[in-house]
């Protein structure tokens, strides 16, 4: 296939997935939310990572880029990222305390920021080693640990609620 052509599959891919989160974004801030309130505050978290695994998982079997299931896989990959994204927000802002909430939440977007550079570099160095799949496979894997981190860790993880009764939204 041609350049062009290739470009618009992938914008097309790419779309499918944008708008996955756009639409489900609001449906997991809520459920991240009920989850907090009604359970622990890990337990959004581990539900995240649980979807991840499904869905980096269902990608790692992904042999045609362009076949049919991909855009089913696309959506699904769409909202583990965004759940991941909106539970670990949530879970980090609720854990810290007020006056240093802002320093903390920074400091968590600059350890994400470096984690994408670790993980793409890995990821491309497994691609081209490997296989295609294995950047997806290693993602799975890191889901994996999070979750068995999220269950093991489950009983030391404070869950008081806000003192000022404050909501809080993630960005």
């Amino acid at each position: 296939m041609n350049a062009a052509d290739a470009t618009a599959k992938v914008g097309a891919i790419l779309g499918i997935g944008a708008i996955g989160q756009l639409l489900f974004g609001f449906l997991i801030g809520w459920l991240v939310d009920l989850i907090g309130r009604k359970r622990s505050r890990v337990d959004s978290l581990a539900v995240a990572a649980f979807i991840g695994v499904i869905a980096y998982g269902v990608m790692g079997f992904i042999t045609d880029p362009l076949g049919k299931g991909l855009m089913l896989a696309m959506i699904l990959l769409a909202v583990a990222q965004i759940f991941g994204i909106i539970a670990s927000q949530v879970f980090i802002t609720q854990q810290a305390r007020p006056e240093i909430r802002g320093s903390v939440i920074g400091f968590f977007g600059v350890c994400g920021a470096l984690a994408q550079i670790i993980l793409a570099y890995i990821g491309g160095f497994m691609f081209d080693k490997w296989s295609p799949n294995a950047p997806f496979v290693l993602v799975a894997i890191l889901n994996v640990i999070l979750l068995i981190l999220c269950i093991v860790l489950r009983p030391f993880i404070k869950n008081e609620t806000a003192e000022t009764n404050e909501v809080v939204i993630s960005h």
